[in-house]
C-alpha cells in the first residue's frame, strides 16, 4: 500500500473516532440535562427510585466529564504527533545537507543553519522528537483510558437509570 494511501486511511479512521468521542460525550451530557430537568428528589434513606435516579444523573455526569477529558487528551496528542512531525522533517533536512556540505538549511522557528550550526541543532532535536514520542504514548494512554471510562460510566448510568424506571413501575 502507498504512503499516501496508509495516510489517508489513517486519517479516516482518525475522523471516525474523533465522531465517535463526540456523539458519545453529547449522548451523556444530553441525557443527563433531559434527566435532570425535571428531577425533584425526596431524600430518604432507603434506596428509592429516586435515589438511584439521582445516582444515575451522577453517574451520567462522571462520563460526560471523562468524555471531554478524553477529547482535550485526544487533542494535546494530535499536537505532540504535529511536533514529532516537525522534528522527523527537520532532521531528515539536516541530514540530507550533510551530504552536501555547501548547503545552508532553514528550519522553521530557528532560521538558516550552516553546517557547523546543524552539527550542533541535530542532537537536540533527536533528543525532542524522543521526549515528544513518549509524551504522546502516554497522552494516547491516558485519551484510551478515559474514553473507556466514559464509556463504562455511559452504560453504568443506562443500567441505574433502568433499575429507576423498573423500581418506579413496581412500586
Amino acid at each position: 500500500m502507498t504512503r499516501n494511501r496508509t495516510d489517508r486511511l489513517f486519517e479516516i479512521g482518525r475522523e471516525a473516532g474523533e465522531k465517535y468521542d463526540y456523539f458519545m460525550t453529547g449522548l451523556a451530557a444530553t441525557l443527563t440535562a433531559y434527566l435532570g430537568q425535571d428531577f425533584t428528589p425526596s431524600w430518604s434513606t432507603r434506596i428509592t427510585s429516586d435515589t438511584l435516579e439521582a445516582g444515575a444523573i451522577l453517574v451520567l455526569i462522571c462520563a460526560t466529564v471523562a468524555g471531554i477529558k478524553r477529547i482535550s487528551l485526544a487533542n494535546q496528542a494530535l499536537r505532540v504527533d504535529f511536533a514529532k512531525k516537525q522534528c522527523t522533517q527537520n532532521i531528515e533536512a539536516i541530514q540530507q545537507a550533510f551530504e552536501h556540505p555547501q548547503r545552508v538549511v532553514r528550519i522553521p522557528g530557528v532560521g538558516h543553519l550552516g553546517p557547523d550550526q546543524m552539527a550542533e541543532f541535530l542532537p537536540r532535536l533527536q533528543e525532542e522528537r524522543t521526549e515528544s514520542q513518549g509524551l504522546q504514548l502516554k497522552l494516547m494512554k491516558r485519551a484510551a483510558f478515559a474514553g473507556s471510562l466514559r464509556d463504562l460510566l455511559l452504560v453504568a448510568g443506562f443500567f441505574v437509570l433502568l433499575l429507576s424506571k423498573i423500581l418506579r413501575a413496581l412500586v
